[in-house]
């Protein structure tokens, strides 16, 4: 078959993807065809166009005597061609293209197979089922073909089922093959925890530090009461009068040598935790607790179990979700500290509005036991619909 031909067939096609008849489902009498007026066949009618009609014939013929299609004359001058649905099997396999009804079935047919005890695959999988079923098309902004869904589960199994922590690229070359092909879908799996989870993440890189992808170059940052040892290394922050960046290996090999902290406090905000005056140990936890600080702080506790521990963050969804996931990954029952009805009568002036999504997360978290102790918090932010972020007060 000729290169005209096939563009004449990918118009064609093209056309009945974007129309209600690609759909599934839907029942239309409508059908698919070009005119004159189409560009694949505007030279048809162009002044000069006895140089370009006997090869539009010629293709045209080519494909009725495939029974492509159905060639419309009105005295003898071509008006239309109309392409024959109960060949688009054929056709599909013609222009080397798979028809997205069998894509569909294919992707449904892995989504209904694919078994997982994780909460935010099972959430994905019947978000996506529920999507091609009532929509008809792929939610393409996560998987376009039967490949990309099955890279998108295998994926997201083995990264929320990875007990060991790994540099992205090595996850990637131990699970995927390639070093670098877990870029290619980083964003799409980070959207999906984002979006199936019942966590709100500040950061992408929180995302994959939950689940031990971890970066090279990320820090514990903290400030004042705390001296150690790394090696023969002996740092006191105290005298130091600076902020000090601990990596994973510092952590590991730091020795505490203090005698006692009274009081260790976990900051949400590095903008507060630059700012905060604080009688002991400051760590800037910025969003959810990954690993890093998460050991940072079971050292801490082990050495100090009977000192006072605070967490201070914002008083909003994020703020309190991220209060009780710190509390949940340490087991340090952490104060809350000016996270209180006073701070929010207190700045009034620095208050904002909840959004619809604030609304609807508080008001399930209101009647939830888990956030119990701050359902007076809760209550008052709904009845005022109001918030306060830690930022706007420094």
């Amino acid at each position: 078959m000729n290169s005209y031909s096939l563009d004449i067939l990918n118009s064609l096609i093209n056309k009945y993807e974007h129309s209600k008849l690609s759909k599934e489902g839907v029942k239309v009498n409508k059908k698919i065809k070009l005119t004159t007026k189409d560009k694949i066949l505007a030279n048809y009618n162009i002044v000069d166009s006895f140089k370009y009609r006997s090869e539009i014939e010629f293709s045209l013929n080519e494909l009725k005597n495939k029974d492509y299609i159905n060639i419309i004359y009105n005295r003898g001058i071509l008006d239309s061609i109309i392409l024959n649905l109960a060949k688009l099997n054929d056709i599909y396999k013609e222009v080397n293209k798979e028809s997205p009804i069998k894509i569909k079935e294919e992707c449904l047919k892995i989504l209904n197979d694919y078994n997982s005890s994780n909460n935010i695959i099972n959430n994905f999988i019947d978000y996506s089922k529920d999507y091609i079923i009532n929509k008809y098309i792929l939610p393409k902004e996560y998987f376009s073909n039967k490949d990309e869904l099955l890279l998108i589960l295998n994926t997201l199994n083995n990264l929320l089922n990875l007990k060991e922590e790994m540099l992205l690229r090595d996850f990637s070359a131990k699970y995927l093959g390639d070093s670098k092909k877990f870029n290619s879908i980083k964003n799409r799996i980070i959207n999906i925890i984002k979006n199936f989870s019942d966590k709100e993440y500040l950061d992408n890189i929180d995302i994959l530090e939950e689940y031990n992808i971890y970066n090279p170059n990320k820090y514990v940052l903290i400030k004042n009461e705390l001296k150690f040892k790394i090696n023969n290394t002996i740092i006191d922050l105290f005298d130091f009068n600076f902020e000090f960046n601990l990596n994973e290996k510092m952590i590991d090999k730091l020795v505490i040598l203090n005698k006692d902290i009274k009081n260790i406090i976990t900051i949400e905000n590095l903008t507060t935790f630059y700012s905060i005056k604080w009688p002991g140990l400051v760590i800037y936890l910025g969003g959810f607790c990954n690993k890093m600080r998460e050991k940072l702080l079971n050292k801490l506790y082990l050495k100090f179990p009977n000192s006072n521990y605070y967490h201070y963050g914002d008083i909003d969804v994020g703020g309190i979700k991220i209060y009780y996931d710190l509390i949940k990954r340490t087991n340090i029952n952490f104060i809350p500290y000016q996270m209180s009805i006073k701070e929010l009568n207190d700045n009034k002036e620095l208050l904002k509005e909840l959004t619809k999504n604030d609304i609807l997360n508080l008001n399930k978290m209101k009647d939830d036991i888990k956030y119990i102790k701050f359902k007076d918090v809760i209550c008052y932010m709904l009845e005022n619909n109001i918030k306060l972020e830690q930022e706007i007060l420094d």
